[in-house]
């Protein structure tokens, strides 16, 4: 994706989504997957725009934790945390897929274990002054504690899992439920164990 040159925001976003099946067994199979992502901006846009950063979390990223909330985090000027997401991401999965025990021959459930780990970070350093209630009320808070300083990096972002899934090709559609345990997080990490999707199956 590219904001095209003369336009108000110049910046560009490259992703990559890879995913292999490999067959075990008539009844098993061995799902891999991986996706990595970078964007920034050009020419007189000096950084990719915030609303354009990759988020992860949730289904189809690591499990476990919600929805779009990895990655460095600030206070908003209500005094909630937030995350920022980042202009890099990238997350692996591996998921062993079986049929459901008692109805073996039916092609529209099945069960699966997996392990989630990815990462999204943006290189800036956050401290005391990058909360957005800083520049609001001049107080000092800082979600990583006060007079404290945090280099969003791959490592420092990182975050993996580990839970069981159930995939039902319903009449409504495609639903998946996940219960993840989050096996690496952080203090101030937003933890969802059990997580649905409709409409989107892999």
């Amino acid at each position: 994706e590219i904001g095209l040159p003369g336009s108000d925001l110049q910046y560009y976003t490259l992703t990559h989504n890879q995913t292999w099946f490999f067959p075990l067994s008539k009844d098993f199979t061995l799902m891999l997957g991986g996706e990595v992502g970078y964007g920034n901006g050009y020419g007189k846009t000096k950084e990719m725009p915030f609303f354009e950063n990759f988020y992860g979390g949730g289904l189809g990223s690591v499990r476990g934790f919600e929805s779009g909330t990895l990655g460095p985090k600030v206070y908003d000027r209500y005094g909630d945390v937030i995350s920022y997401g980042g202009n890099k991401k990238a997350n692996v999965s591996a998921e062993l897929l079986f049929p459901m025990p008692g109805i073996k021959d039916s092609r529209t459930v099945r069960l699966s274990l997996f392990a989630d780990a990815g990462s999204v970070w943006d290189g800036k350093t956050y401290n005391d002054g990058s909360s957005d209630i800083h520049y609001t009320s001049n107080n000092t808070q800082n979600v990583y504690g006060v007079g404290t300083t945090h280099k969003s990096t791959f490592k420092e972002e990182l975050r993996y899992s580990a839970g069981a899934a159930v995939t039902w090709l319903s009449p409504l559609g495609p639903m998946k439920f996940s219960y993840a345990y989050p096996i690496k997080k952080k203090e101030g990490d937003e933890i969802q164990r059990f997580q649905f999707q409709l409409g989107t199956t892999f």
